[in-house]
């Protein structure tokens, strides 16, 4: 029972404070390695990283944040645990079999800390904040470690010296020597093996077996799909509203434009003053049962199919056909084949899929029709987000821009689209707004009605993709779900070249 005392008194006192400190430590580690972990999991933002040099977003949605299809923060977590445990043992025989382990996991875990900081110099070009501070924590337990057992080693290095010179005042007492520790070389090796091995499984894993990350898999129909209609068809009524509001609009347009002097100035205030009017009806009636791929009504087109099929596709996985001149598009209407690509401007992803997508017309010319359906990232018009998030926090304004820029201009669409995607950021949302009423008029930020009709589809948008996919970017093909971004351009050509048949056309 005394030496039990002896022990507790001695973990506690003064001089034990550096194990203290690497358990603290550790279970910070431990801490952060599982909220990275459930957010891989998640598919989720990481709170506070907002884009720019501290990209945790892009870091962890590479294929580095992986190994072998588990989260490589899991396994961190998982080593720091190991680490936590056996610090007890190690502290009160230091030298010992418990010391050379957690040595080792903590050579282990700063040999892996240099390796991932280099992926994210040199392949990312974005750095985690979170990760940087797990990688910390291992590098202060490693010289904590060693500078705690280099000054308890040196008293028992002393005393075995002078009792093999014959000059010691009494018999050797009991330490890290003789209490279990194992032979310096042992120990040494054990460090340096395990180090080593576990880098070379670590990196080859990665490097031999990366994860898909343009993945195509089968649709699995949800049985909520059932009670969607069969059709996108309007019925005549809505055709004949079509008929008459087209020309209207456009004339209303002209007017407008021609009394404004400064319109810029006055419309964004006036649209904020009307926000607050129109948002109270539209959220009671985003509460209304809907009907899958619902025809949206808003391109200013027929859509009579004139006996024939052609405009209309049926994808599986959805009971409704689509009518593609029902949404925005980029390619040809005369296309064989037709995506439906469901997007975010303020995702990551989605943007730097896009740079994929544009290549797609020089290269195949007519053969392709890709149909845009915004899926905000955004609480505020997409109830399938949790929460809001500052670097998605405008995407239902940016997605509402857009289609209502198709509304009003179909044919300036693509190029409103493509200067919404250029670069890695989003522009501001008041250079959005100018931009859309440039290419489309004023109406595009006045017209309540048009701004009405964009909403509900841009909502019903967002259930359709709940019951697809989830995830972003996501792009439904005549094949089934088409998950993630390709690597580089060549995996993208190659699927739509193998698997849609699509022939490149002579330069």
């Amino acid at each position: 029972m005394s030496t039990t005392f002896e022990q507790i008194a001695s973990e506690n006192s003064p001089g034990n404070w550096p194990w203290w400190l690497i358990r603290g430590l550790a279970l910070l580690a431990v801490a952060i390695s599982s909220y990275l972990a459930w957010v891989s999991w998640q598919m989720g933002p990481v709170l506070g990283c907002d884009g720019g040099t501290f990209d945790c977003d892009e870091v962890l949605g590479s294929r580095w944040s992986s190994w072998l299809g588990l989260p490589v923060s899991l396994l961190g977590g998982l080593t720091y645990v190991a680490m936590l445990v056996l610090s007890w043992p190690a502290s009160r025989r230091p030298g010992g079999w418990a010391w050379a382990s957690m040595l080792s996991l903590s050579c282990l875990a700063v040999g892996s800390a240099l390796w991932f900081i280099g992926v994210q110099a040199i392949a990312l070009d974005s750095y985690c904040k979170f990760c940087l501070a797990v990688h910390s924590c291992g590098l202060t337990i490693l010289i904590t470690l060693a500078t705690t057992t280099r000054q308890t080693g040196t008293d028992d290095d002393l005393q075995a010296m002078r009792n093999l010179l014959g000059v010691a005042d009494g018999p050797m007492e009991t330490s890290t020597v003789s209490n279990g520790a194992a032979p310096l070389p042992h120990r040494i090796a054990l460090v340096s093996v395990t180090t080593i091995l576990g880098l070379a499984v670590l990196i080859g894993g990665q490097e031999m077996f990366p994860p898909k990350t343009f993945v195509l898999e089968d649709i699995v129909e949800s049985p909520s799909m059932d009670q969607a209609t069969q059709s996108e068809e309007p019925d005549a009524q809505d055709s004949a509203d079509l008929v008459v509001q087209e020309p209207e609009q456009e004339l209303e347009r002209d007017s407008v434009e021609d009394k404004v002097d400064d319109p810029i100035e006055d419309v964004v205030s006036a649209e904020d003053q009307e926000e607050d009017e129109i948002e109270e009806p539209l959220e009671a009636e985003a509460d209304v049962p809907f009907t899958l791929d619902e025809t949206s009504l808003e391109a200013g087109t027929s859509a009579e199919s004139n006996g024939t099929d052609r405009f209309y596709v049926q994808f599986g996985g959805l009971a409704n056909r689509i009518d593609i001149r029902n949404d925005p598009s980029l390619g040809s209407l005369e296309a064989e084949h037709v995506i439906v690509e469901y997007m975010d401007y303020t995702c990551p992803g989605c943007r730097k899929m896009h740079g994929f997508l544009r290549q797609v017309e020089g290269r195949y010319g007519d053969q392709l029709l890709v149909l845009v359906r915004h899926v905000p990232l955004s609480p505020k018009c997409n109830k399938n987000v949790p929460r809001e998030h500052r670097s998605h926090k405008n995407a239902c304004d940016y997605a509402n821009l857009a289609r209502s820029v198709w509304v009003l201009a179909p044919e300036e669409f693509p190029a409103f689209h493509d200067w919404l995607l250029k670069g890695e950021k989003v522009p501001s949302l008041r250079k959005a707004k100018d931009r859309a009423m440039s290419l489309a008029g004023i109406d595009v930020l006045t017209d309540r009605s048009i701004r009405e009709r964009v909403k509900r589809r841009v909502v019903r948008n967002c259930e359709e993709h709940q019951r697809v996919g989830k995830t972003l970017p996501l792009m439904l093909t005549e094949l089934g779900v088409l998950r993630g971004m390709p690597d580089t351009a060549d995996i993208w050509f190659e699927f739509l070249e193998s698997k849609l048949k699509l022939e490149p056309i002579e330069p």
